[in-house]
């Protein structure tokens, strides 16, 4: 899905020669923040907030997982700050994922992986600027539900079942607020997720604002 592996090879040359071996590990953990692909993901900037509570533990715990979240991008979150990185094996579920092309950083609103609340369940929200023009699928991966909003417009959810390969395909002009609120019922929480180009874009792809697949 990513066309530019020509550019990356010039920057890997480049990175050698101007750092040399000892330094080369320190570059490319500096380029994958950069992400010189163009293509955005949990790897790059992302915000967070407070994590939310259900006012009344969900038993059992799918039961957060509806239609509408327990929660919306109005309700109290409090104020924004960086999400936490926690790498691209964090999780059990990102080796399966990275075999399908999609590898990302696993984000979590707390500093641990695990979710805090009673049963661990707890509602988190996810904010990252896009820019493009054109059609590109979004791949997102949470743990466990998850609620898709461009600029405020729900576009699609996660429920239970886990998909490594289902995107959302989504039409960008400009600059657009990806936000994404994360239902966890237990244990780990998080997500990441990945934008990229898609490789034939149809015309009636050329025309989608946001949709899912």
């Amino acid at each position: 899905m990513r066309t530019t592996l020509p550019r990356l090879s010039v920057l890997l040359i480049a990175g050698l020669l101007f750092t040399g071996c000892a330094g080369f590990a320190d570059f490319i953990r500096n380029m994958e923040e950069v992400d010189p692909s163009g293509v955005f993901s949990s790897t790059g900037e992302v915000m967070t907030y407070n994590v939310l509570f259900p006012e009344i533990a969900f038993q059992p715990w799918t039961g957060g997982c509806s239609i509408d979240p327990g929660v919306d991008l109005q309700s109290n979150w409090g104020v924004p700050r960086d999400a936490v990185k926690h790498g691209k094996d964090a999780h059990d579920w990102q080796s399966l994922a990275e075999l399908d092309g999609f590898s990302a950083n696993w984000v979590t609103s707390e500093p641990m992986l695990e979710t805090p609340g009673d049963l661990g369940q707890a509602y988190s929200r996810f904010t990252s600027e896009l820019t493009g023009d054109g059609v590109f699928d979004l791949f997102v991966l949470a743990d466990d539900c998850a609620w898709i909003y461009i600029d405020g417009e729900h576009i699609d959810s996660q429920g239970t079942e886990k998909s490594f390969t289902r995107s959302t395909i989504v039409g960008l002009d400009g600059t657009h607020t990806l936000d994404i609120v994360v239902y966890d019922g237990g244990g780990i929480g998080g997500l990441m997720f990945s934008l990229d180009t898609r490789e034939a874009p149809t015309d009636k792809d050329r025309g989608a604002s946001a949709r899912p697949q």
